[in-house]
């Protein structure tokens, strides 16, 4: 007798039930995910792959179908007898929206179903806990989702990303020193919106859309420099987030315990305070892209400054690496004028390793400046995959 059955038949009439759920929202399950992996497929090879009776195949479909989640798209080649009918993902009947928050702009991603991007855009505008600010907020967005005629009856939800600390009920922002806000409420932007939120710390975004979808690299670091220096870590596949949700500090690493710069957490010598993109830019009082155009032409302040800037970085890295042993990804607003410096910066990671070492395990974001937003997007494609 099948083992299922055995367990069933010593339960309660509502343990029955209950089990019986399960099952259904787990071959369902399954079934989705396998439709979202392959893209395109047959009843019969569901079937086959899962080990489901058809007429259990054929219920999941129907109700997967009756949701908007699948679409049958005609059929495939004859191999003898009736064409199989091709069962497809419905991924533009899903949209994500991803918006990073930073202090001087808000940057809008639009992703559908599979991860794809629809549409981006970086709207400069300094951060205020102010009404005013989460009015042009959502005038914003709207706008944004108008440029690229994205339909709100498919908009699945908005994920923010922000510079800073998030309470483990999502309540609560509990600090973020480049907003300079503490205790603050989350509310004020799910109130300003007509959309279901969630949200998220900036660096575990980045770090999430880099994992995302990628079976080569299941566990790594993410390293992300932008106003603020932050991380995370995904081990198996699976983020570490800590006891409370405050692992990967990674700007919060001593690079210099004497006579270091004073961090916005109240130390000295972080790896924040000495590698964050406002340690190339404020002294100067010049955007990012202005420093990188008079490092290009060999201008001396400039090249004294970034070459103690990568040694530094570099520090901070082999340390990481020296504890986590992964492969590490550098994202952020830094990552778009790293890539000709590369190799310096691996160079010197290595003088701060062991031997044993190699810096192959260093790269670059794929995403360079839209991982947090696109990792924002991706947590409601994520809950869609696992609730589905």
């Amino acid at each position: 007798m099948n083992t299922f059955i055995k367990v069933v038949n010593r339960m309660s009439v509502e343990e029955r039930q209950s089990a019986m759920y399960d099952l259904r929202r787990k071959n369902r399950n399954r079934i989705f995910r396998l439709i979202y992996e392959k893209q395109q497929i047959s009843r019969m090879e569901i079937s086959n792959i899962l080990s489901l009776s058809l007429p259990t195949v054929n219920q999941n479909l129907k109700e997967l179908s009756s949701e908007g989640l699948i679409e049958f798209t005609g059929t495939f080649g004859s191999t003898g007898g009736r064409r199989p009918t091709i069962i497809s993902l419905a991924s533009k009947s899903f949209i994500s929206i991803g918006a990073e928050i930073s202090s001087s702009m808000i940057r809008f991603t639009a992703i559908d179903l599979l991860g794809e991007r629809i549409g981006a855009t970086r709207i400069m505008r300094r951060f205020q806990d102010a009404p005013a600010y989460f009015e042009s907020f959502a005038a914003n967005l709207e706008t944004f989702l108008n440029q690229n005629g994205i339909e709100r009856r498919y908009i699945t939800g908005v994920g923010i990303s922000l510079p800073g600390i998030i309470s483990l009920d999502s309540k609560l922002l509990e600090t973020a020193p480049t907003l300079g806000v503490t205790q603050f409420p989350l509310s004020r932007f799910s109130e300003a919106l007509p959309y279901p939120c969630l949200f998220d710390n900036d660096a575990s975004a980045g770090g999430f859309a880099e994992q995302f979808g990628r079976d080569e690299r299941k566990t790594m670091a993410y390293l992300s420099i932008e106003k603020g220096v932050g991380g995370a870590v995904f081990i198996d596949g699976k983020p570490y987030d800590g006891l409370n949700r405050r692992s990967a500090e990674f700007g919060h690493i001593c690079v210099h315990p004497q006579n270091g710069i004073l961090c916005s957490c109240g130390n000295t010598g972080c790896l924040e305070a000495h590698c964050s993109i406002d340690r190339l830019t404020a002294d100067f009082g010049i955007p990012l892209e202005d420093f990188f155009m008079h490092l290009q032409r060999g201008e001396q302040p400039y090249t004294d400054r970034f070459q103690e800037y990568l040694s530094d970085l570099a520090v901070g890295i082999a340390n990481i690496h020296m504890i986590l042993d992964c492969d590490i990804v550098i994202g952020g607003q830094l990552t778009p004028f790293l890539e000709p410096y590369m190799p310096q910066l691996s160079a010197m990671v290595d003088r701060h390793s062991l031997q044993q070492f190699t810096n192959s395990y260093l790269s670059l974001s794929r995403l360079r400046t839209l991982t947090s937003s696109t990792g924002a997007a991706l947590r409601w494609v994520q809950r869609l995959l696992e609730e589905s």
